[in-house]
């Protein structure tokens, strides 16, 4: 079968979706994945002997849903194209757009909510726009997959999608042949490491890392806060100023990208997350539970999927730094031992939850079933 997979970054192709594309070729799928040309990354897919077709029209920095109107026309040339016989998309602009451009073919269209983002974080004109338009989008579509139940339950109250439309997969899931258990640390408690991995925009905690950091570095001047991610062009988005600056005043190591997570995450003994965006299931956060490293991390969307309190981790308050603080303290006098139970017990979680074995399987039941998109017209979807 020919098979489009669309993202709006092709980074988050290349860390978020390697084994199901290495799956479906090995299957003997075509694949054509459809995301902007990022250079090392473009190389990196088309290492897995699928096709590359590059998207320029994604336009991450507007909040502006109708600001993307061309991305709808380059997609739909794209489809023609290829001519799939089915399209799985990613990420809310690719979801929306990619559902209507869809239509001009005869494929089955499969988008995946892996959390809702910026638009859905304050409540207001442009939540009911988006919401507006994924109900247009998605009319008729066979299947919809939710990456946590929240966002499948909100879909459902503003009748975006119907119960028999709704499909739930644990995240993006983690391949834990590559994530095995790190190796015990050796460091003393007070010279623990701390990482904050993910996009640099405030609404996933990063000021209140920085700033818990500082102050934890008061008491506790030898522990180490990596923090590792992306600049974006998100409106929210971290300043290579504000990086330099807290570089500069030795509050954090800062490391863009690694190709090796699971190598980095040897050398870290704590992962930490206060987000408050509206995120699907962070793929840091399971990952860092298979390697058997406790988190730190809210309760919010997607992240009360995999945190236990006391269990494998702890629950801090949202935009709160003296939550973050306290947290991260009780982490040091936790101890070695006290950690490493954490990690155990977050290890076990995800080889019965979050196995990317499980998410895979969906995606290949969902190839094989034989019913088509319905398409329906602007006109039809408003008199309904």
């Amino acid at each position: 079968m020919k098979i489009c997979i669309i993202s709006n970054t092709s980074w988050s192709i290349y860390n978020f979706r390697r084994t199901l594309i290495q799956k479906l070729v090995s299957e003997g799928h075509e694949v054509s994945v459809l995301a902007p040309d990022e250079g090392y990354y473009k190389s990196k897919i088309l290492e897995w002997n699928c096709n590359f077709i590059t998207l320029e029209q994604v336009s991450p920095k507007s909040v502006n849903p109708f600001a993307n109107i061309n991305f709808y026309f380059e997609l739909k040339k794209s489809f023609k194209q290829v001519d799939p016989h089915v399209i799985f998309s990613f990420t809310p602009k690719p979801n929306i757009w990619g559902a209507i451009a869809s239509r001009a073919v005869s494929a089955k269209f499969i988008p995946t909510i892996n959390g809702l983002g910026h638009a859905f974080i304050s409540k207001g004109w442009l939540s009911f726009l988006v919401a507006l338009l994924y109900r247009f989008a998605f009319k008729g579509l066979q299947k919809v997959i939710f990456q946590n139940p929240d966002d499948a339950m909100y879909f459902l109250e503003k009748n975006i999608v119907n119960k028999s439309q709704s499909i739930q997969v644990p995240g993006s899931g983690v391949d834990l042949s590559q994530f095995y258990l790190a190796p015990k640390s050796l460091r003393k408690n007070e010279e623990i490491r701390f990482l904050y991995a993910g996009r640099l925009i405030k609404e996933k905690g990063i000021l209140e890392y920085v700033k818990a950091a500082t102050l934890l570095k008061k008491y506790y001047p030898r522990v180490t806060f990596f923090m590792k991610g992306n600049i974006s062009d998100n409106p929210s988005s971290i300043t290579k100023v504000e990086i330099n600056n807290w570089i500069a005043d030795n509050v954090v190591v800062y490391n863009q990208h690694t190709d090796d997570m699971s190598h980095f995450l040897n050398e870290v003994d704590v992962v930490v997350l206060p987000t408050y965006y509206r995120e699907g299931i962070p793929k840091i956060l399971i990952e860092a539970c298979a390697k058997g490293i406790p988190i730190i991390t809210t309760s919010g969307v997607g992240c009360n999927q995999i945190i236990r309190n006391k269990f494998n981790g702890l629950v801090v308050k949202e935009k709160s730094v003296e939550s973050l603080l306290e947290a991260m303290k009780a982490m040091i006098k936790l101890g070695k031992d006290g950690r490493s139970k954490m990690g155990l017990h977050g290890r076990k979680l995800v080889e019965e939850k979050f196995d990317d074995k499980i998410v895979i399987n969906t995606y290949l039941s969902l190839i094989m079933e034989k019913d088509k998109v319905t398409a329906y017209t602007l006109a039809e979807t408003i008199a309904n």
